[in-house]
């Protein structure tokens, strides 16, 4: 990646772990001044690789205890259809088309099992098009690491 450096990297990383961090701070564990390390950031920015800043959300403390993968095959005439009504769902969090045994693996959460059950027999069950389902359970997050890929 064409001016992409240690100083770029570093960065990157204190903004992954603190998205609120002032420049001052993130120019003296990097070595540079302010307006430098503004500089940067706004080159990272304007070719894409800073997407925007959001904030760490704890679903569980919201009510929603139950987070799950679920794993869905459907009939390719229908396969735009079931990804935009699944987007609209409240459930889906995240939705990604994939290669393998499905088709498509949404990232779910909901308050208790209750819902679950709702979201799998009631929701899922109504979409024209859905072959199968498996679900997978999340019962523990390790988080997301990208520090090595950079």
């Amino acid at each position: 990646m064409p001016d992409f450096d240690e100083i770029d990297k570093k960065i990157l990383l204190l903004l992954k772990d603190n998205a609120r961090m002032s420049l001052t701070d993130i120019a003296k564990k990097v070595g540079l001044s302010v307006m430098g390390v503004k500089n940067r950031i706004r080159k990272l920015e304007e070719k894409g690789i800073i997407e925007g800043y959001s904030a760490n959300i704890n679903l569980s403390r919201l009510g929603y205890d139950i987070m799950a993968f679920v794993e869905i095959s459907v009939e390719a005439r229908v396969r735009r259809e079931v990804a935009e009504a699944l987007q609209k769902r409240k459930e889906v969090i995240e939705l990604y088309e994939v290669t393998g045994t499905c088709d498509f693996m949404a990232k779910i959460v909901v308050r208790n099992m209750e819902e679950l059950r709702e979201f799998l027999a009631i929701t899922l069950a109504k979409m024209e098009g859905i072959i199968s389902t498996q679900t997978l359970l999340i019962i523990r997050n390790y988080g997301i690491k990208f520090d090595k890929l950079l």
